[in-house]
């Protein structure tokens, strides 16, 4: 394995002073997501990450979104690619991103990687006694939409993450998963009137059908060649914008325990797959 590179940007002082403000917060992975999300939400509000964890390959994207956004304060370590998905970090990383956090005094972090790589990144920050936000899906094992050990293997990893999890929680650590469409006006409304329904007429909810249609249209090659919401790695749109209906509808259904004699207790799945080669 290469050596990790650790980087400090520093670009001409007249063209980077601002009012903004380095929190003691480390991002893993700058993607698309990451940099519509979060850094925007950041900047506008006058504050910088300390920390931005990035393979090596993204250097050049890196250096360049920073300078762009003037952030000459924030440090950069960059991750070797051949180890990037695996379930547990090297000692040799592990090493020094726990020398970067005590020294930058870094208590939370946002993981905004390729899903496949959130596992390690979780278990490790957990250990670390560091707050957590992360992307959905939780994790996601290549090829779960045709080996039925792999898709069992997201059950194994939530496990394994829970395991630490419990006993973390205990001293107030917090890891929250990112299911942004429970804020959204209109889903908060239906739940406020679900609830109302259910406590006043004493009755659950007993049928609930959702439809997903966000107008992604993906060319044919890009399910051979996406790297951000892919196909190619036997997962996909349950695991990309889907994922959040699926939230919605156990956020919905929960309401239900409301009344404690219609707690759900029995739960029937009977599914229907559509793949890419259906279409091609």
């Amino acid at each position: 394995m290469k050596n990790s590179q650790i980087t400090l940007l520093n670009t001409n002082a007249t063209e980077t002073k601002q009012s903004l403000q380095y929190i003691p917060l480390v991002i893993v992975g700058l993607g698309p997501h990451s940099k519509r999300i979060y850094f925007h939400f950041l900047i506008k509000h006058g504050m910088a990450p300390q920390i931005i964890v990035e393979l090596s390959s993204k250097k050049q994207d890196v250096e360049k979104f920073l300078k762009q956004k003037r952030l000459d304060g924030t440090l950069v370590y960059y991750v070797d690619d051949s180890v990037k998905y695996n379930e547990v970090l090297p000692e040799k990383v592990q090493s020094e991103l726990k020398k970067l956090l005590s020294q930058n005094r870094i208590t939370h972090a946002i993981i905004s990687t390729e899903p496949k790589a959130h596992f390690s990144y979780i278990r490790f920050f957990l250990q670390s006694d560091i707050h957590i936000l992360v992307d959905k899906p939780i994790t996601s094992p290549v090829d779960v939409a045709n080996d039925e050990r792999m898709a069992k293997k997201i059950i194994d990893d939530y496990s394994a993450i829970i395991d630490v999890y419990k006993e973390k929680k205990k001293k107030g650590i917090n890891c929250i998963v990112q299911c942004q469409r429970r804020w959204h006006e209109g889903y908060m409304f239906i739940r406020r009137l679900l609830k109302d329904t259910i406590s006043k007429y004493q009755i659950p909810i007993t049928s609930m059908e959702i439809y997903h249609c966000d107008g992604m249209w993906n060319m044919p090659d890009e399910f051979l060649f996406r790297e951000n919401h892919p196909y190619k790695y036997g997962y996909g749109k349950l695991f990309h914008s889907g994922y959040h209906f699926f939230d919605l509808m156990s956020w919905m259904i929960s309401l239900n325990n409301i009344l404690e004699q219609k707690k759900i207790d029995n739960v029937e799945l009977y599914t229907a797959v559509i793949r890419p080669n259906d279409f091609l």
